[in-house]
């Protein structure tokens, strides 16, 4: 699926998060957090919505497993998260990345 900036580039997340706007060095550098930030609030909805006594904590407890898959992968690919999203900004604004 292209990108809908017109470059013709497939919409991966990569470029996805360098079409729309300019990310800066700091910036580039936190997503990798983000990202588990936003596995950690899949699992803060579900403990909610047991507490809440909407759905039982089996729901959260067999997903458990993927989120920790899925944070591990994150922190272990993290430099090669940010270098890439680096290249792309570098690729972008030159001298203007900072």
């Amino acid at each position: 699926m292209s990108c809908e900036c017109g470059s013709g580039e497939d919409a991966s997340v990569a470029h996805t998060l360098t079409c729309a706007r300019q990310l800066t060095r700091a910036e580039v550098a936190g997503i990798p957090n983000m990202i588990n930030l936003r596995i950690i609030s899949n699992v803060l909805y579900f403990i909610g919505r047991a507490i809440a006594k909407e759905d039982t904590l089996e729901a959260l407890t067999s997903r458990a497993g993927m989120y920790a898959e899925r944070i591990a992968w994150v922190n272990a690919n993290a430099d090669k998260i940010v270098e890439s999203l680096t290249k792309k900004m570098e690729a972008k604004l030159g001298a203007d990345f900072e």
